[in-house]
């Protein structure tokens, strides 16, 4: 039996007998090893799920994040990193997650369905949210063509009728000068 396998022997042991911390040692060991980048981010996926299953979310996270970079065909690691950042109400990270995940695995239905919550979050998210202004802190509408007001419509509409009105005048003055100029300089 190779070293590898007795080593993840021994980590689900610790694991089903909630011994959290007692795997750290072994993967650490694993990780500064001589094993293959796909053994390193099975290393780093089991960290990041140990690590989230102890409400310690950043250090789940970068072993997300560090599982990718060794093998970027975990398709379990982007799921489990979108989900944990959504859970997180980072909805612009787990986005960004998501897409990349997608552009390998594009019919993975979980990553599908994070990325679209996400957008609905950020789209709620982005028409109110607050601002500093001085020592106060203000609700500020975003512009939104849905919100617009009907008297601005109108005001702008109305503005719109006399800038045209206004230019129409000024090329009818420019023409009639023009004609007058000529039927003088010709006579």
């Amino acid at each position: 039996m190779d070293e590898f396998k007795k080593e993840l022997e021994t980590i689900n042991k610790y694991l089903e007998n909630d011994k959290f911390n007692s795997i750290f040692p072994i993967c650490e060991r694993i990780l500064k090893g001589d094993f293959s980048q796909n053994q390193k981010s099975q290393i780093y996926f089991i960290l990041a799920c140990t690590y989230k299953e102890i409400k310690n979310y950043e250090y789940a996270l970068v072993n997300y994040s560090s599982c990718i970079k060794c093998d970027n065909n975990k398709e379990y690691a982007y799921v489990r990193k979108s989900e944990l950042l959504y859970e997180l109400n980072r909805f612009e990270a787990a986005l960004v997650c998501c897409k990349q995940g997608l552009l390998i695995f594009n019919q993975n239905s979980i990553l599908i369905e994070i990325k679209n919550n996400c957008v609905k979050q950020l789209c709620q998210v982005s028409i109110k949210e607050p601002i500093n202004i001085g020592n106060t802190v203000k609700d500020k509408i975003k512009p939104n063509p849905l919100n617009v007001k009907v008297e601005h419509v109108v005001k702008k509409q109305k503005l719109n009728v006399l800038i045209i009105i206004a230019l129409v005048s000024v090329l009818v003055f420019l023409a009639a000068f023009f004609f007058a100029y000529r039927a003088y300089s010709l006579a």
